[in-house]
């Protein structure tokens, strides 16, 4: 049973016993076969979206930098004549200002 074995027939045994349980036996991998079929769909699909995602969110966080990049480059502060300044940094500060723009003033 261990090795894969679905089920044993003791002697003796008639024709209708062996049929029932090749039957059972063939159904049992035939349900085995489509919950594999359905979990390399679900994988297929799964991965599917995790590259549309990362497309989604690769966009966002370059349009974010592209808006920050313009805003520096409004306020006259142009971020990329700055040097040692690395995409990663810049993009970590522009992240911070957000957040400080976003929290609420303290309660006097």
């Amino acid at each position: 049973m261990r090795l894969g074995a679905y089920d044993y027939i003791t002697k003796p045994f008639g024709p209708r016993e062996l049929l029932e349980r090749l039957e059972h036996a063939l159904q049992r991998r035939n349900v085995a076969l489509q919950k594999r079929d359905r979990e390399k769909a679900l994988q297929a699909k799964i991965d599917e979206q995790k590259e549309e995602i990362r497309e989604y969110v690769t966009q966002t966080v370059q349009a974010l930098v592209h808006e920050h990049l313009l805003e520096q480059e409004q306020s006259g502060a142009r971020a990329s004549q700055r040097p040692g300044v690395s995409p990663r940094e810049l993009f970590s500060r522009f992240l911070r200002q957000r957040q400080q723009a976003r929290k609420p003033p303290p309660n006097p």
